[in-house]
Formats: structure tokens, C-alpha cells, sequence
């Protein structure tokens, strides 16, 4: 529901700067899509099925015994998290939508557009979140101590390789698309002003000393445009996103880290 609320401040913001009603309507058909029952429910209810298989292997190589609630708790604690992770799946693609479009962009800069560096900011705040959620899962499998048992060991492994890949996912993802934006608006800007530029070479003899003025400016501003950045990612998202990576190898380790003693101690 966090998801839905911020996205949709997100998609409010990005409508207000379309460039024209086809990319009005391709973001529309987004959110329709993003808010769908028949695309939000598959992957949480498989993973709750998932879910309830890996506390019976729990069972069976812990001999810990779940209760009729405690499996109940499990489905609906997982359904909230797979739930997550079909937002960090499918929001990305959001990025996607927006850079096949016309949108509005400071055309001098277009990495510092206003909906560039929201939309940039809503995906970091994204990957964070799930490493959040994902170090939290780990911290709560730390009470039946898995080292212990080695498949399930082995099966939280897996699970931190499927959320690191989620989160890489969330990030590289809607980054490479803000780029294909981003570059593909400084190509359009910087046409347009060597087309100026070339306006103005051809008559520049013979001409007065204002448009010589103007033809300096003019390359100035080309310059400029050409050096300015050409993806969305400052030191910041950076940063942001390295500690989304960290975060849940953390609380897996902590929680996991006895396996290689237990695998040592084998006969």
C-alpha cells in the first residue's frame, strides 16, 4: 500500500510533465496496469505456497513444530513481502514507459529536470526499502538457526541471491532507461543548436559585431549542453544503492554465518 501511495504522488508528477497526450496516456496505462488485481496477485500466492514448503523443511531438519496460526502468520507475512517484491519487479518498468515518450525537460541540462531527479529518487528510495525488508526476513530466520541445518542454510542462500538480484534489478534497470532519456534529449537539444550555429557560419562574413556575439554564445551554450551529466545517478543514488546492497548481506551473514562451522564440523 507504502508502495502505491508514493508511486502514484510519482505518476501524478510525471503526468503534469508529459510532453504530449501519447505519453499522457502511456502513463495512465501504466498505473492501470501497475494497480491491476490480475497482475499484482500471482507472484505473492505462489510465494506464499513457497513459503509454507520451506517451513515444513524447517520441520523436518529443525524439529520445530508450527501451529495452524503460525502458518497462518507465515502466509500473510509473505504475501505483504512477495507483494513488495512485485512492486520492485514492475515499478522499474515505469522508467521504461516514460523515456519511449515526449516529456518535458530543462532543455540546458536535462539530468537536472525536476521529474528526472524525483523519478531517480523514487527508485533509490525503492532498492532501499527492500534491502530494509530483506535484512529484516534474515534477522527473523536467525531464531531457528539455520547453520544448523545445512539445506536450510543453503535455501536462505538462495534467497539472499534472488533479493541482491532484486535489488540490482530495481536499480540498474529504470538507470540505463533515465539515461536513454537523458542522452536522447541532449541529442535533440544539441541538433538544434548546431543547426543555429551553422545558420550563423554561413553568413558570418561581413556580418556586424552582435552576431559574431550571438555565435560565441551559441557555441558556449553547445559546449555547456555537451558537458553536462548524462544519467541521473549522482553520488548520492551511489551511495544509496551500495548500502541497499550491504544491508541485507549484513543481516545474512549475522544470522548465517555458523554454517560454515557447522560444514566444517561435518564427519
Amino acid at each position: 500500500m507504502l508502495y502505491h501511495t508514493f508511486f502514484a504522488k510519482t505518476v501524478a508528477d510525471l503526468l503534469a510533465n508529459a510532453g504530449d497526450h501519447a505519453a499522457s496516456k502511456a502513463i495512465e496505462a501504466w498505473f492501470g496496469r501497475f494497480m491491476s488485481l490480475r497482475w499484482q496477485l500471482p507472484l505473492p500466492i505462489v510465494c506464499c505456497g513457497l513459503s509454507v514448503l520451506y517451513m515444513g523443511q524447517i520441520q523436518r531438519y529443525r524439529g520445530v513444530t508450527f501451529t495452524a496460526a503460525g502458518y497462518v502468520l507465515s502466509i500473510v507475512a509473505t504475501f505483504y513481502v512477495w507483494h513488495g517484491v512485485y512492486c520492485a519487479i514492475f515499478i522499474p518498468t515505469l522508467a521504461k514507459t516514460v523515456a519511449a515518450h515526449r516529456m518535458k525537460t530543462f532543455w540546458l541540462a536535462p539530468a537536472e529536470t525536476s521529474w528526472i531527479r524525483n523519478l531517480s529518487y523514487a527508485f533509490n528510495a525503492l532498492c532501499l526499502s527492500e534491502a530494509i525488508v530483506l535484512s529484516m526476513c534474515f534477522a527473523g530466520v536467525y531464531n531457528v538457526r539455520p547453520w544448523e541445518a545445512l539445506p536450510i542454510a543453503i535455501t536462505s542462500a538462495l534467497w539472499l541471491v534472488v533479493g541482491l538480484c532484486t535489488i540490482l534489478y530495481a536499480f540498474v534497470f529504470p538507470q540505463y532507461y533515465l539515461y536513454r532519456a537523458i542522452t536522447s534529449e541532449k541529442m535533440k537539444q544539441r541538433e538544434f543548436l548546431q543547426n543555429l550555429v551553422e545558420a550563423y557560419r554561413t553568413r558570418i562574413q561581413g556580418s556586424g559585431e552582435d552576431e559574431r556575439k550571438h555565435l560565441l554564445q551559441l557555441l558556449d551554450l553547445t559546449s555547456h549542453l555537451a558537458a553536462t551529466r548524462e544519467t541521473a545517478i549522482d553520488m548520492k543514488a551511489a551511495a544509496s544503492f551500495v548500502t541497499s546492497l550491504i544491508l541485507p548481506i549484513l543481516s545474512f551473514l549475522a544470522g548465517h554465518l555458523k554454517v560454515f562451522e557447522f560444514i566444517t564440523r561435518r564427519p
